[in-house]
């Protein structure tokens, strides 16, 4: 269990963090900002109010000793791209999600700080050889979000530690996920994107590569999945967005038999799908905006999860056991984690909305992920390119 933090920094927007001041035990206020701290059985629950000036972010701080020799990994916005990866002490990295520390280059004793999984801000870690300190953005899209008389449940920190990385590693996420993992066992299997790219081919295609990957699997009690990339909708190749409501005419004409004769051939069926874009301008896309040839949809509203949710029960109702939705975080922030510009601690700007949008009660995405998660059932989901979901076991492919 974390203790109370330190020191509690608030910035109302892009200037440099104002110290709270602690008005009584586990809250501190500035500038009309209010800052909650409370232990929980599962964790130290934070809350905040923001003043007037609306809230951009709110930076907790605890006094940590730690020795040059630390090794510090932490996790990604997105997505791996090959820097995951056990570093010295760097004050300005920020580490998304968590951050583990450990003595020396050869590992040993560790210690682990986090944030459980459906925060209502974006969080990350900095360490340095004094402390280290969590930096909560809660910013609705680029500006300071006006909260009114709302509160902000902004996120839970848990703590663990363990003999080695790999304990407390597993002990951490095991603390940040309140979800049960799916009994899925091992995800293995084929995947079309790296030879069709969307193009060129069909069922027979699609049927050949099932019957392959069960042929290698050899009779291997973990059965094989066969999944379905881009190319099985119109504009296949261009990764498109919806409809996601029927395959390509003439050629994917019956989803659901397609699944059924993948299921034939001990493979298990599975589909991709760009949730967050559509192809026609309807209620759920935000106006007057185009991305890739198509209009992205506005997770923060509630039509937009009820179509997600709508495509998610057609592909179960068609008998596909594997669901990999991808773009999910280009299509809400306009670009990929690995090519944003790095900024000072303060985090990202990823985009100015309307100026009316910063009265929404924090950032889209933690709303994106509860939506997701009420609707998985029991399909596996595979996320490419999509926000990372730290301790909730989402398949590797």
């Amino acid at each position: 269990m974390p203790c109370l933090p330190d020191s509690v920094h608030v910035m109302t927007d892009d200037t440099r963090p104002r110290t709270a001041a602690e008005v009584t035990e586990g809250v501190w206020m500035v500038r009309g900002a209010r800052v909650t701290a409370e232990r929980t059985a599962d964790g130290l629950r934070v809350r905040v109010r923001a003043g007037v000036e609306g809230l951009s972010r709110i930076v907790l701080r605890w006094r940590v000793d730690s020795s040059e020799d630390a090794r510090i990994l932490g996790d990604a916005w997105e997505r791996g791209y090959g820097d995951l990866q056990w570093r010295t002490l760097q004050p300005d990295r920020p580490l998304p999600w968590y951050v583990l520390i450990t003595d020396g280059a050869f590992g040993g004793p560790t210690t682990g700080w986090g944030v459980r999984t459906r925060a209502g801000a974006l969080c990350s870690w900095t360490v340095d050889e004094g402390g280290i300190a969590l930096w909560a953005d809660v910013r609705s899209g680029g500006l300071p979000v006006l909260l009114g008389e709302r509160e902000l449940d902004v996120a839970t920190v848990v703590t663990a530690a363990g003999p080695t990385p790999f304990t407390a590693h597993e002990a951490l996420c095991t603390a940040m996920s309140p979800d049960q993992l799916p009994s899925t066992g091992p995800v293995v299997g084929c995947n079309n994107w790296y030879y069709a790219y969307g193009r060129g081919f069909g069922p027979d295609a699609v049927l050949r590569d099932a019957r392959t990957v069960v042929e290698y699997a050899d009779g291997h009690p973990v059965r094989p999945y066969c999944v379905i990339d881009d190319g099985w909708t119109e504009g296949g190749g261009s990764v498109p967005g919806g409809p996601w409501d029927a395959g390509l005419p003439g050629v994917f004409d019956d989803m659901g038999e397609l699944a059924a004769r993948i299921t034939d051939t001990g493979a298990r069926p599975g589909l991709w799908f760009r949730p967050l874009l559509s192809r026609t301008e309807t209620t759920a896309v935000r106006p007057g905006m185009l991305r890739d040839s198509g209009f992205p949809l506005d997770p923060s509203l509630d039509v937009a999860l009820d179509t997600v949710a709508e495509d998610v029960t057609r592909f179960r109702n068609w008998g596909y056991q594997l669901i990999k939705h991808d773009f999910s975080t280009y299509d809400v922030f306009g670009r990929f984690a690995a090519l944003s510009r790095r900024t000072r601690l303060a985090g990202l700007v990823v985009g100015r909305p309307d100026p009316d949008q910063r009265r929404d009660p924090g950032p889209a995405l933690p709303h994106d992920r509860r939506g997701r998660g009420r609707h998985r059932g029991d399909r596996l989901q595979h996320g490419r390119a999509s926000r990372s979901r730290p301790g909730a076991g989402a398949a590797v492919w």
